[in-house]
């Protein structure tokens, strides 16, 4: 598995994620901007020449939030999400980052599980924060 530095190029893989039955996507076009403007910064995952997964945060002075982690159903569950926070982590202490911030679907238990084993704490819940109604967790690691 290698990864790289995600690229306005990435934006059609990126916005697959719809693909797989998830409503709370970003679009191509909301990807393409967000690279555009240079407010979006992510890696990808790849497996050979298959792009298997990826994520996306945005950085201000010494936080930072995780927009989307997201790995292709196939490859889940063999460390490829893990591998992608530690990543996104690193990149973000080397920039002087000090707390990342992320929300997850209270219903989201494989993906909470996961934050928890790598040091995310809940802080807070927001209610109604998906379209469907859905709470959202807010989770905290400092770094």
């Amino acid at each position: 598995m290698i990864f790289r530095k995600a690229e306005i190029k990435d934006a059609s893989f990126m916005a697959k994620w719809k693909d797989y039955g998830f409503s709370d996507c970003w679009t191509e076009k909301m990807l393409n901007e967000s690279f555009s403007f240079g407010t979006l910064n992510g890696l990808i995952a790849a497996e050979g020449d298959e792009d298997i997964g990826y994520i996306t945060y945005c950085a201000a002075g010494d936080t930072a939030d995780v927009q989307i982690v997201f790995v292709v159903p196939k490859f889940r569950r063999r460390g490829v999400g893990q591998k992608l926070l530690l990543g996104a982590e690193k990149e973000l202490k080397d920039s002087a980052v000090k707390k990342i911030f992320l929300e997850v679907r209270e219903s989201n238990a494989a993906a909470i599980g996961l934050y928890g084993k790598i040091g995310f704490k809940q802080i807070s819940v927001r209610k109604k924060y998906y379209a469907d109604g859905e709470d959202a967790l807010v989770m905290l690691k400092e770094i």
